[in-house]
Parts: structure tokens; C-alpha cells; sequence
């Protein structure tokens, strides 16, 4: 049995060699991707998701917001600043419909 082998139109390649950097370059970056993704956001990828922590800034933050608004609502029910608050209830009210021109409520802005 003869086997042709053409050595200078198909040159020998070790693929072990390349193969062995590959993997252990990919190694140690998967490596290096888990030591630094604790410090940061990265618990769901590694299945240790926070819920709790989440809550919690979630809820102070809809207290600071609850009290900036009663306060917005104080200062907006004053005599001299009932014409400013019918007009963003109005305005507001058109946004929510999305029936308004927006060159018209920049320019009554802009006046």
C-alpha cells in the first residue's frame, strides 16, 4: 500500500499545539471573568442573584421620591402658583393622550 502524502502543497500543522494555548488562554480569562465578576454585578451569570439589596435601595428610593412629591404638591396648591399647575396638569394630560403638537407646547414654554 502506497499513500501519497504532498508535503509542500499541504504542510503538517500541529493542531495539539495550538489547541493546548487556546484552551489555556480561554481558561484563564473564564478565570479571571469569575474573580473580578463578584466585586461587580455580575451574580446573576454566576447564580447568586441579590433581590434584597435591591429592594432595599429600591425602596429608598420611592421614600425620597413620595416626600419630594408632597412637597412639589405644597408648593404648586400656593395662590400664586395655580396657573403654572393647571397648566402641566393640562399639559400633562395631552402627553398622556398624545394628542398635542409639541411646536406648540415649546413655544408656549418658551413664552
Amino acid at each position: 500500500m502506497r499513500l501519497d502524502i504532498n508535503l509542500a502543497s499541504q504542510p503538517y500543522e500541529d493542531a495539539r499545539q495550538f489547541w493546548l494555548r487556546w484552551g489555556t488562554a480561554l481558561a484563564a480569562v473564564s478565570i479571571l471573568t469569575l474573580a473580578f465578576g463578584r466585586d461587580h454585578d455580575l451574580g446573576v451569570v454566576c447564580g447568586a442573584p441579590r433581590p434584597c439589596a435591591d429592594r432595599r435601595v429600591e425602596g429608598r428610593y420611592s421614600r425620597s421620591a413620595t416626600s419630594s412629591g408632597s412637597k412639589q404638591k405644597q408648593f404648586l396648591n400656593r395662590p400664586e402658583n395655580r396657573s403654572t399647575r393647571d397648566q402641566s396638569q393640562f399639559l400633562n394630560e395631552l402627553i398622556e393622550r398624545k394628542s398635542f403638537s409639541w411646536t406648540r407646547v415649546l413655544e408656549d414654554l418658551e413664552r
